[in-house]
């Protein structure tokens, strides 16, 4: 599921309330720019992947490794029909590294 703010959060860090977040974009190779639905009036946590997210978000790296296993998928055997999905059966699949899960306080200067 692609979420619309990638899995990242801003907190007030003095009331701790949630802020707005219009949007997330990724800007470079490094670089997320994440811009707010108002101004913040005092400084802010930047969460990625916390609990309002189960844990979880939107960035991967691009390495291009693959598994040396093939994507299969067998009828019957627990998996869910939502992973059948025949142009990835019978190919290696992409091994895409998650973002590591972090909180980040806003600093002055």
């Amino acid at each position: 599921m692609t979420r619309t703010d990638l899995g990242f959060g801003v907190y007030d860090a003095t009331t701790k309330a949630v802020l707005g977040v219009a949007s997330v974009t990724v800007a470079g190779e490094t670089q997320i720019e994440i811009v707010l639905s108002a101004a913040p009036t005092n400084g802010v946590w930047v969460t990625y992947g916390d609990s309002n997210h189960n844990g979880s978000g939107n960035i991967y790296d691009s390495d291009p490794a693959v598994s040396r296993d093939q994507y299969e998928w067998i009828e019957g055997n627990g998996a869910p029909y939502s992973e059948n999905i025949p142009s990835y059966i019978g190919k290696p699949y992409a091994l895409p590294n998650p973002m590591v899960n972090y909180a980040l306080q806003s600093v002055e200067g």
